[in-house]
């Protein structure tokens, strides 16, 4: 499976949901093309801005919807903390990266109630090395092309596996090779996660069949990659 990715700002190819209306339409389309997870970029518009569009966008979805938020260290812990609690009713999957600060999100996990992820920290092997289990952070996000390539993804995903914690295998908008080698490191790992590989429909050039998501999902020699989230 594949999530679909919902910006605030066009500075790629995504959809740009810079207000309500293209959000939600963004929302709708989705889920109308099968994906079972979104992803929305938030910390750019201010928190009222997000709770708005965070609202309106489960209120559309329903509660079969999985809804993940990506911050990009867009807040500061005061902003972090106050947001997030705010949020906690929305039945939030998991926020990436809240703060610049990885020291920042044990606390705000355990004060705020909603679970915390790394993604740009992931390269960063002493905040690695600190993830002990899911009470310290819930999810990693594992991107192969800043990672050494699939081999060390793999072998640092299977850690995380083993402390417990959820690994999102995501594409770094890789091309089409850098974007297999993630697709089947997705697909090598156990369980039925929702990673973050529906990228390839994002790109001027075309890139091969399989790579493209079809109802939600990537399929890899007859297994089906979980789903997918940018």
């Amino acid at each position: 499976k594949t999530a679909y990715e919902i910006y605030q700002c066009d500075w790629s190819s995504d959809v740009c949901s810079s207000d309500l209306d293209e959000t939600l339409a963004a929302v709708t389309g989705a889920i109308g093309r099968g994906f079972t997870t979104l992803k929305i970029k938030i910390a750019a518009r201010g928190t009222r801005d997000d709770l708005e569009r965070i609202s309106a966008t489960r209120a559309v979805a329903g509660d079969g919807i999985r809804i993940r938020l990506d911050a990009n260290g867009g807040w500061d812990a005061e902003t972090a903390a106050a947001t997030l609690a705010a949020m906690h009713r929305f039945d939030i999957d998991f926020v990436e990266e809240p703060t610049p600060d990885p020291s920042d999100f044990v606390a705000l996990a355990r004060d705020t109630g909603v679970r915390v992820a790394l993604d740009e920290h992931a390269a960063d092997r002493s905040v690695i090395d600190a993830v002990t289990s899911p009470e310290d952070v819930s999810a990693v996000v594992v991107k192969p092309a800043i990672l050494g390539g699939p081999a060390a993804a793999y072998e640092l995903a299977m850690a995380l596996l083993d402390r417990g914690v959820r690994v999102i295998v995501s594409s770094f908008m890789d091309g089409p090779f850098g974007l297999e080698g993630a697709i089947q490191l997705a697909a090598s790992l156990p369980g039925n996660e929702v990673h973050g590989l529906g990228t390839a429909d994002m790109f001027v050039e075309n890139f091969p069949a399989t790579q493209i998501p079809v109802d939600g999902h990537v399929r890899v020699a007859g297994v089906t990659a979980a789903e997918l989230s940018p």
